[in-house]
Parts: C-alpha cells; structure tokens; sequence
C-alpha cells in the first residue's frame, strides 16, 4: 500500500506539468490582461453640422394712409389732365408730334400702384386707348382715339363718383373773324369737358351753340388762294355740330367729336394760324377732384 502511494505522488508532478499547472506560463495560452492597461476610447463623433441659415425675411411695406392714397390719387389725375389738355390743344392747332407725345406718356406712364384695385381696370383701358395714338395715320383718326380715350376716363371718373370739375368761360361775343374762331374754340373745349366727366348735357349743349350760330362766308375774312377751302372747311364744322348735337352714346360722340377737332386743325394748317393766335378771352379753369 505505500509502494503504491509513492508511485502515485512521484507521477502528479509529471500530470500537472502535462496540464500546465507548475506555475509556468503555456506558450499557447494567450496571456490575461494587466489590471492596469487603459480602456482604448471611442472615436468622437463628428460635429453637427451647422443649420442652413434661414432667409430674411423683409418687413412688410407700411400701407399708406388714407390721406397719402388720396393725395398720390389725385397727383396722378393731374398729370393725365395736363397730358390729355395739351394731346386737344396740339392736335387743334395741327400739331401732330405734340399730340402724340402726350397720348405716349398717358399710354407708357404706368402709376398703377396708385390706383384704388376697383378702378384698376378702367385705367388699363384708358392707357391701351392712349396706346393706338401711335398708329393713327391722319387728323380725323388721331381725332377719334384722342376722343375714346376720353371715354375711358369718364368710364373711370363715373365709377368712382370723382373726377375733374371745370369752370364754364362765357361764350365769346362778336362778330368778327377772331369772335367767330374764339367760339369755335368754346365749343370744342366743352364738348372735350363732356366727354372727360362723361356729361352728356354738357357735350350736346355745347355742340347745339355753334349748330345754331349761321354760317357767314364773310366772317373769316380770308383772301387768296386757300379762301374757298377754308370757307368749306368752317362750314364743315357747323355742320358737324349739328351731327354732334344728336349723337347718342359714348361712342358716337367721340366718333363725331374727333371729326370736328380733325376739321379745325386741317384749317389751321392751311391758314398758318390757330388757336395760339386766337385765345380765350378767360382761363381754363384747373381739375378739382370732387
């Protein structure tokens, strides 16, 4: 039994060794890790990216007082009141590159900003009116186009309740050559009155003035070659008078119309001689928005 405990103990040195377990390290046996070696960190994450800035966004326009619309309103009006003054008073006298420098800045002077949104429309006919002037070719057409653009001014002035007031002259006395073209004059600048606030009263009595007038061969006093033709175009205008007289609707007036102020400025150019030299005896009187 001893004999076999000894032999026994002689052989456990030699498993132990086998197993490993003598204390000495396996060369294959991956060795344990230190205590005291630090943990390797994690990348850092990325930063995050920076926010697309956000647009500016502009202040809203301050809108304008009532007192500052009507203001910049009636500034306007008073521009296409002169254009539109002096558009009549150039093609009378036969000034065609007048005329149609005033019809272009009514057509191209864009002010809609101004106008109340209502209204907006009418001013956008008005100005494509104003545009045909280009195209006119004679008097009579350029006549008929100054005179429907009127038309749409009144269309504008009605629809607002607004427009120009206009101061009557007296009607022109005398009998003389010079009395005979001041109330020729009259006439047309109130028949333009109403076709501008759409008055038809006013337009059909003004053209009933020079309808009744008689016509007098004599008055103009004219010699020379062009007396016949200048005598046939001032009868001309009496006649349409008369046609103006009675012309119903916006339309038809300013047909007649345009024929009339046609007629004067063919005279005018025959003659050498118009309005300029023949004034009123009173002022126009200027726009006053109601």
């Amino acid at each position: 039994m001893k004999r076999v405990s000894l032999t026994l103990l002689l052989a456990v040195p030699s498993v132990l060794t086998a197993l490993g377990c003598n204390g000495s390290p396996n060369k294959d046996q991956a060795p344990a890790p230190s205590a005291a070696q630090p943990a390797v960190a994690a990348p850092a994450a990325p930063p995050p990216a920076a926010a697309a800035p956000t647009p500016a966004v502009a202040p809203a326009a301050p809108e304008a007082s009532p007192e500052a619309s009507k203001l910049a309103l009636d500034t306007l009006m008073r521009g296409h009141f002169r254009q539109a003054t002096e558009a009549r008073e150039a093609l009378i006298r036969g000034d065609m590159a007048a005329a149609r420098s005033a019809m272009q800045w009514l057509a191209e002077h864009d002010e809609t900003s101004a106008i109340p949104k209502e209204l907006q429309p009418f001013y956008g006919a008005m100005r494509a009116s104003a545009k045909r002037f280009a195209q006119a070719g004679t008097l009579r057409e350029a006549g008929v186009v100054l005179a429907s653009t009127l038309t749409k001014c009144a269309d504008c002035h009605r629809t607002a309740q607004r427009g120009p007031k206009f101061g009557t002259p007296p009607l022109p006395q005398g009998e003389d050559g010079k009395s005979h073209m001041r109330r020729h004059l009259w006439v047309a600048q109130r028949m333009w009155e109403g076709l501008v606030d759409g008055s038809e009263t006013t337009f059909l009595e003004a053209a009933r003035v020079l309808a009744a007038e008689p016509w007098n061969t004599e008055v103009l006093a004219i010699k020379g070659a062009n007396e016949a033709v200048a005598q046939s175009l001032d009868k001309h205008v009496h006649e349409l008078s008369a046609e103006a007289a009675h012309a119903t609707g916006p339309e038809q007036r300013a047909d007649v119309y345009g024929h009339f102020v046609a007629t004067c400025a063919t005279c005018h150019r025959l003659l050498g001689r118009g309005p300029a030299a023949v004034p009123l005896p009173a002022a126009e009187a200027q726009p006053a928005t109601k």
